[in-house]
């Protein structure tokens, strides 16, 4: 893999992201997967990094897969066959992106520069809160070029739009069509957006935000609203019970009562 067509760095216990192939619209390229991989396991497993921002380079967030890379006709079978049957047995904590963030204790910041279409709207829809840049274009792509959507699409979309939504969004993505900021923001799609050059320091504002915040509780709040999409309500609330009383057993808990009770902002470590 080119180290340089995913970029790292930290910025006050914030992780920052960047996919930099512009030149191939960020495409899902091999270095681009691995690299997705390499980091969104590396800031799940550092306690220095508190909340992440996943961002793109150039004109695109991520155009989806590679297609120019793709293997089809008949002479590839074997090769997507033998592929398909070794998805089943491997890790997905270890080898998908996606899975990464959205199993990750951490919270995650898409900063959606431009478009995001394909898987690369999975990758953007993996992230827990999106801010989109003015520029920023949603398309489900797969369908035009005759294959299922995927890099979780079909789990995360519905999740975020609704069924029927989702549907609306394949038949347009069939067409080449997409929808824009703003109508991915009244589809839910995003919480926010904002013109180019504040989008960074918008989402890098948030994410200072949640570093600041109580890492044990970000955690679990990010747990219990996935989880509570498909626990009963009684699940919901005994897993808060459990949740609150392991937090007031930790330093960040004790932490959170004396700063209330002295009048001050509570600092938390993380334990």
């Amino acid at each position: 893999m080119s180290e340089e067509e995913v970029l790292f760095r930290l910025e006050d216990n914030v992780g920052i992201i960047t996919l930099n192939r512009h030149d191939r619209r960020n495409a899902l390229t091999p270095g681009i997967r691995d690299g997705l991989i390499k980091y969104t396991k590396l800031v799940d497993q550092d306690p220095e990094v508190r909340a992440v921002v996943i961002t793109g380079n150039g004109t695109a967030f991520c155009s989806g897969g590679d297609v120019g890379g793709f293997s089809v006709g008949e002479e590839n079978r074997a090769q997507r066959e033998k592929r398909a049957s070794e998805i089943g047995t491997k890790d997905l904590s270890e080898t998908h992106y996606s899975y990464i963030i959205r199993n990750s204790n951490k919270i995650f910041i898409g900063a959606i520069n431009g478009h995001a279409v394909g898987a690369g709207f999975g990758l953007a829809l993996s992230t827990d809160i999106r801010i989109a840049s003015e520029a920023a274009k949603f398309g489900v792509f797969q369908l035009r070029r005759g294959i299922q959507p995927d890099g979780g699409l079909t789990y995360l979309l519905p999740r975020a739009v609704g069924t029927q939504k989702a549907f609306e969004l394949a038949v347009k993505g069939s067409q080449g069509l997409t929808i824009d900021a703003q109508e991915a923001l009244e589809m839910g799609v995003v919480t926010q957006v904002v013109s180019a050059d504040q989008l960074l320091d918008e989402a890098l504002g948030l994410a200072k935000i949640i570093a600041k915040g109580s890492p044990i509780g970000f955690s679990l709040a990010k747990r219990g609203f996935y989880n509570g999409t498909h626990w009963s309500f009684a699940e919901g609330i005994n897993s808060e019970s459990e949740g609150v009383n392991y937090c007031f057993g930790t330093e960040d808990g004790a932490e959170g009562v004396r700063a209330f009770k002295e009048k001050r902002d509570p600092v938390f470590i993380g334990r």
